[in-house]
């Protein structure tokens, strides 16, 4: 009888290193596209201002109606407006803002919405 389970640990331990080992060889062959993210330094005048956003203001609003979160999307509308400043540049990023703060209103569903390639 326990030769029968070890037989079966081993095989789910063989198939969990493979699973693994796939896909850290998909990961090395296929990177990411968001490497791209580093286009603008970290010093661009609207990450900063939407940092100090995240920083200062946002908790304090939150703190204020004592809420966890206000954003219906995932991640939210000035970590979204972050990431589309930082990979597709100061203008179409800024659309790109935008247009998620137009989504965002009562009538939509929300849930994840990333930052389009």
């Amino acid at each position: 009888m326990t030769h029968l389970i070890d037989d079966a640990c081993c095989i789910s331990c063989c198939a969990i290193a493979t699973t693994v080992a796939v896909v850290k060889f998909i990961k090395s062959e296929f990177p990411d596209d968001r490497s791209k993210e580093v286009a603008l330094p970290e010093g661009n005048f609207l990450v900063r201002r939407i940092g100090y956003y995240q920083r200062i203001i946002s908790p304090a609003i939150k703190g204020e109606r004592g809420i966890k979160s206000m954003c219906r999307y995932t991640p939210s509308c000035s970590e979204y407006a972050r990431q589309s400043i930082l990979y597709h540049g100061s203008m179409r990023g800024t659309l790109l803002a935008m247009e998620r703060l137009a989504r965002c209103n009562p009538f939509s569903s929300g849930g994840y919405d990333p930052v389009p390639l």
